[in-house]
């Protein structure tokens, strides 16, 4: 009975130290030899690319063309998107979608690239508009990357000239 229960606590004990007794916040993966060795977390660039790439996501998932296609990702180029007629005729300045040429983040701040002229005040409005409906729909985001991180949203036309800004409501 003595050689049963030393080889129990012996068992316990390789598997606890097995199943992470020594807590530690720093993932490891094992090599072909089975040495482990630690992963490193993620870079910014890496993260950031993450986000931007989650911030054009979400209007791919959010918008589509016609009725029929509400609930499909959109999955052609922005420049080639097509507002609805009813949308043009009711409200042409929320037809901000076929202008997006690019999104970045860095720092907080998720910018969206328009190709707009921003001398013209339709393009300002479409700018307007897009932050608004940014702010909106990340802070909404409760379980993915976008509420957390993005602090700021800023539209900016093709030169990098700052057409709207809003901040997170996250």
């Amino acid at each position: 009975m003595g050689v049963v229960r030393f080889c129990a606590v012996a068992l316990v004990a390789v598997v606890l130290a097995g199943c992470g007794g020594g807590a530690s916040d720093k993932s490891t993966v094992a090599d072909a030899s089975g040495r482990s060795s630690p992963v490193a977390a993620p870079t910014a660039s890496v993260l950031d690319g993450e986000i931007a790439a989650a911030a054009e996501q979400l209007v791919r998932d959010n918008w589509s063309e016609t009725p029929e296609d509400f609930g499909k990702p959109y999955e052609g180029p922005f420049l080639a998107f097509k507002c609805s007629e009813q949308m043009i005729a009711t409200q042409p300045q929320d037809c901000w979608v076929p202008w997006i040429n690019g999104f970045s983040y860095s720092d907080g701040t998720l910018k969206v690239v328009l190709q707009v002229d921003r001398t013209d005040p339709a393009s300002r409005l479409w700018a307007e508009r897009a932050a608004r409906w940014f702010r909106n729909f990340i802070s909404a985001d409760f379980d993915g990357i976008l509420r957390p991180n993005v602090k700021e949203i800023v539209i900016t036309d093709g030169t990098g000239a700052k057409m709207a800004q809003e901040r997170a409501l996250g």
